[in-house]
Formats: C-alpha cells, sequence, structure tokens
C-alpha cells in the first residue's frame, strides 16, 4: 500500500500545480483517495454521476452529441482509422488491469 499512497500524494500535488486557482480542502483530498480505491467500473460511473452533477439538465448530453457527431464527420471524412470491435476491448480491458 506504500506505492498506492505515495501515488495519492503525487496526484494530489500534480492537481495543486496544474489547478493552483482551485484550493483543495483535506474534504477534498479525502473523498479523492477513496475514490482512486474504487475499481475502474466504479470510478467510471462515480464520473458519470459528478458530471451530470455540474451543468443543467441535459448539458451532458449536449456535450456527447457534439463529441459523436465530430468523431462521425472523422470517420466519414477518413480522418480516423476504425478499430474492429475486438481489438478494441483488448486494448481496453489491458488499460483496466
Amino acid at each position: 500500500m506504500v506505492l498506492v499512497t505515495q501515488d495519492l500524494e503525487l496526484r494530489s500535488r500534480l492537481s495543486t500545480l496544474l489547478y493552483p486557482e482551485i484550493p483543495m480542502s483535506s474534504r477534498f483530498a479525502t473523498i479523492e483517495a477513496e475514490a482512486l480505491r474504487l475499481s475502474p467500473e466504479e470510478r467510471v460511473s462515480l464520473a458519470d454521476h459528478l458530471l451530470a452533477s455540474v451543468g443543467p439538465k441535459g448539458a451532458v448530453e449536449e456535450a456527447w452529441s457534439a463529441e459523436i457527431d465530430r468523431r462521425l464527420a472523422d470517420v466519414e471524412a477518413g480522418r480516423t482509422v476504425l478499430v474492429p470491435v475486438e481489438e478494441a476491448i483488448q486494448r481496453a480491458r489491458r488499460a483496466l488491469s
């Protein structure tokens, strides 16, 4: 657990350097440390819930819709390389393990 603790401390310091205008309270640090102990799937779900709580209802959906439109345009224009779904799933599993 020492490595995890050191990693959490490093993330905290990095966050402070990247976002100096946002003071990080000890409560924030505690919540962040607990969240980082969740499984990858639980962290994704938590992130979705937190993002949905930030903007007006529908803002997240609108942002995703715009991103989907942009990506589709890239595919249709040939600016993107498509990857077979099996390979994409393998890459995702490797990234989560």
